[in-house]
């Protein structure tokens, strides 16, 4: 038990019941959960129960394929900016930025005007994802400038991740879809580049992003949350959360350890971290001598 505790090892009992409310979670979020009341299928009302972030809409979609984007990526090197070999020449420039404040508990998105100096501050509440507030700007700005008919528009971002959302053909987001319409249909009759800048390299743009972003975060939401649909990343980490309660309470109620009380309070993360980061380099080791051995097997054998 105490050795459980201090590796952050969940107990058997917890893990299988976590294990099988994250099932039925991505079951449920890809429309392959079959309740019939029985065996089971009863996992679903604990998941709810102890997990109610699984009840509300989530923003999984089934995979999805867009091929016939009309829209152009562009992902310049951080030299190029700093080089100032990178220019901006379009009609209507738009900079945009997302993030989540840690210490609120809360994300914002926002949309800088380069061209008027009109921005719009976006609060997102407490669900939102860092990832999910930098697709939203860009979801906000495109919808902004649907009226625009033959102009030149460059949206500017420094999240790589989100451009590559955007270029991939991939989509299991319902939020990176619906941008993705957003953005073919304002390509229609504009031309449409999404360029990324490098964050918090002075760029005068870019940094009033950032700031209007954070004045977005400190700002309180208006309205039932959550904005956007529940990425399952969190519904997993109030999964988690859950089994680390459980845990602390199991070791709470059991008796005895004396001895290991005075030292350990609870579950240590830092770790189980250590833990898994140790089982990983292993793994790669473990990987390249096996793969080291294949090779001097193939050329004994040539």
């Amino acid at each position: 038990m105490a050795m459980e505790l201090r590796t952050d090892l969940i107990p058997l009992p917890i893990f299988i019941k976590q294990t099988a409310m994250s099932a039925c979670y991505c079951l449920k979020a890809n429309y392959q959960w079959v309740q019939n009341h029985c065996g089971h299928t009863m996992i679903r009302p604990q998941l709810e129960r102890n997990a109610p972030l699984a009840r509300v809409r989530g923003d999984y979609i089934t995979l999805q394929y867009v091929f016939d984007k009309n829209y152009i990526v562009n992902i310049p090197g951080k030299d190029d900016w700093q080089n100032q070999i990178v220019h901006v020449p379009e009609d209507i420039v738009r900079f945009t930025d997302g993030l989540r404040l840690q210490s609120l508990s809360q994300a914002g998105a926002s949309v800088h005007n380069r061209t008027t100096g009109l921005d719009q501050i976006m609060p997102l509440g407490k669900y939102c994802t860092v990832f999910q507030a930098e697709v939203y700007a860009i979801l906000t700005c495109a919808n902004s400038l649907q009226s625009e008919q033959d102009a030149s528009i460059t949206i500017c971002l420094d999240s790589q991740a989100t451009l590559k959302a955007l270029q991939s053909a991939k989509t299991t987001s319902s939020l990176v879809a619906e941008t993705k319409s957003a953005l073919k249909r304002l390509s229609v009759f504009n031309s449409v580049r999404l360029m990324w800048v490098p964050g918090h390299s002075n760029i005068p743009g870019n940094e009033v992003a950032d700031a209007l972003a954070k004045q977005a975060a400190t700002s309180a939401f208006v309205g039932p949350e959550p904005a956007i649909g529940i990425n399952m990343t969190t519904v997993s980490t109030e999964i988690r959360r859950w089994a680390n309660k459980e845990h602390q309470q199991v070791w709470d109620s059991t008796a005895g350890y004396r001895q290991s009380r005075l030292f350990l309070k609870g579950p240590e993360r830092s770790w189980h971290d250590m833990h898994w980061d140790l089982v990983s380099s292993i793994y790669v080791y473990l990987l390249a001598f096996l793969q080291a051995m294949l090779l001097l097997t193939d050329i004994s054998l040539s």
